[in-house]
């Protein structure tokens, strides 16, 4: 038997005898039967009474939240009123950069210089498109961020 197809056979016995473990293992990181709790995706509390939040007391407070199980990018959350709250995702849609909280109605990403308003709308920069918006709701000192 030559060099080259001796190499090859050994090759190729590796690629097979390795396979089936490979497939377990990829199988195992979307199994939707896992125990975690996937309502913990749909949702995000977030405690108003927290001095992480306290920006958040005043309207046109803002903070930026880092990545979590809800979203991976982080959130940018913003009081918009008494008691309307808008939040965003980090993402840059441009790039996915994570982008930076609101200062005086305007959150910007800080690698393409894109800015966007308080709706998540572009002001400026590379992108036309809108910042991810999710629904908020508030009972009490308790904001829900939702899907």
């Amino acid at each position: 038997m030559k060099r080259r197809q001796f190499i090859k056979q050994i090759c190729n016995a590796c690629v097979v005898s390795t396979l089936p473990a490979s497939l377990v293992a990829l199988q195992s990181c979307s199994n939707p039967n896992s125990s975690e709790d996937s309502s913990r995706l749909d949702t995000l509390d977030i405690d108003l009474s927290d001095s992480k939040f306290a920006l958040l007391k005043e309207i046109g407070g803002s903070v930026a939240i880092g990545s979590n199980n809800f979203d991976t990018a982080g959130l940018i959350v913003i009081r918009k009123s008494e008691m309307s709250y808008a939040a965003f995702s980090r993402s840059c849609p441009h790039a996915g950069t994570s982008i930076n909280n609101f200062s005086s109605g305007v959150a910007i990403c800080p690698n393409h210089g894109a800015k966007f308003d308080t709706n998540g709308s572009p002001i400026s920069g590379p992108t036309n498109a809108n910042l991810k918006n999710y629904t908020c709701s508030v009972n009490g000192s308790l904001l829900t961020v939702s899907k």
